[in-house]
């Protein structure tokens, strides 16, 4: 059918027409998107603005409780889909006190539920402390050599342990022996054949932090490296007891040190020798595991055997039926020790007493316990340590 001229110029107006309608649209929505977009970033700031202003309201309406007067509660009602809250202002007559409570009660609540809360999994724990570990580790080693090497050039195929290893090597003239434990068996056994006073005392990290403290190290950093401490029966600060150890490694025969380089162990123990005036080159030193070495390789069963034997500890009554059973003679047991401020109770027993050897187990305090044996009753002493402890639970047998 034909179509009129005039219905041709319509239809095209039409057309026109939608398609101004259809811009417009997007338009207005565009404009309506970013109004959106400005209002949330307004609610944001409107939210921290009102959460201050809720806060100090509060404060006036818990003031103004005894009067009973009308106050305004301010609550976070909702949230919208974007994630940011609306608010809204509730006047409220406050009348009865219990009305009051509940309140305020609630309004903490919702405070909290404001709070931010962060939430982890484990397996993003998991990364992050593998990926610290991995660059302390870098850090401490390949780092460090790095450091070391001149720009522009290299060192491939030599890890750090290559490096390490080649300085130690080279460094062959600065080590300094330590007395092994089979050298120890023959002093200890010399001393028990002559009856001759001598004192085997070990220092670990107990002993080490409680002479460090207030002297390298701070009281804080001591207390924080040595939770253990009041298990070993110091409880820091100790000023006495660290100078009592001080002096008894002084006159201690033989010596045990760690082996190990750790900040808390040989990081103290040289530089407390050079506070108090030792050379380490003047002392008989061994490993301060030479009590577990000897029963390991045999020597502390020739060493009791046919022995007049005192046991020093809190294990003292378990270890002497122990040691009986195992054919030894047990001639005194002394127990408790209660710490380091026990040693002078301790002394005044063993004075009492006729014996060949002194083995102690009593903490820190072994250390001061076996060198004022060994120079106040002229006897041999050991300090055996958790060596008495395996013995009692059998974990290890006397070999």
């Amino acid at each position: 059918m034909p179509v009129s001229r005039y219905k041709v110029r319509k239809l095209r107006k039409s057309r026109k027409a939608v398609k101004k309608i259809h811009l417009a649209g997007t338009k207005r929505k565009r404009i309506t998107q970013r109004s959106g977009y400005r209002k949330n970033r307004l609610s944001r700031s409107k939210g921290k603005l009102g959460r201050h202003v809720i806060a100090e309201e509060q404060k006036s309406a818990r003031s103004d409780k005894s009067t009973g007067t009308e106050t305004l509660q301010r609550r976070m009602l909702s949230q919208n889909e974007g994630g940011f809250g609306t608010e809204q202002i509730v006047a409220e007559n406050m009348v009865s006190e219990g009305r009051n409570n509940e309140t305020d009660e609630q309004e903490t609540r919702n405070d909290n539920e404001m709070a931010p809360v962060m939430h982890f999994e484990e397996s993003e724990i998991s990364a992050v402390f593998e990926e610290g570990f991995r660059q302390g580790y870098f850090e401490g080693g390949e780092g460090k050599v790095s450091r070391y090497i001149p720009r522009y050039v290299i060192l491939p195929e030599m890890s750090v342990d290559d490096v390490i290893s080649t300085g130690v090597r080279a460094l062959s003239s600065y080590l300094y022996p330590l007395m092994s434990p089979a050298y120890v068996f023959e002093e200890i056994n010399d001393a028990l054949n002559n009856r001759t006073p001598l004192s085997v005392i070990r220092l670990g990290d107990g002993e080490v932090l409680t002479l460090a403290h207030e002297t390298i190290i701070s009281l804080e950093q001591a207390k924080n490296w040595g939770k253990f401490l009041p298990y070993a029966g110091v409880h820091l600060p100790d000023h006495s007891t660290r100078e009592s150890l001080a002096e008894s490694i002084r006159y201690a025969d033989i010596v045990g040190i760690p082996e190990s380089r750790h900040p808390s162990y040989q990081g103290l123990l040289f530089p407390v020798f050079k506070y108090y005036g030792m050379d380490y080159r003047n002392m008989k030193l061994t490993t301060s595991t030479v009590n577990y070495a000897l029963n390991e390789e045999a020597w502390l069963s020739k060493l009791l055997t046919q022995r007049r034997i005192i046991l020093i500890g809190n294990q003292a009554p378990e270890l002497a039926r122990w040691f009986q059973i195992q054919g030894y003679e047990i001639v005194d047991v002394i127990a408790p020790v209660q710490g380091a401020g026990d040693v002078e109770r301790i002394m005044e027993q063993v004075a009492q007493q006729d014996f060949d050897i002194a083995l102690v187990a009593a903490g820190i305090a072994a250390v001061v316990i076996c060198t004022r044996i060994a120079r106040e009753k002229g006897k041999v002493a050991l300090d055996m340590g958790h060596l008495a402890d395996m013995f009692v639970k059998g974990e290890a047998p006397l070999l």
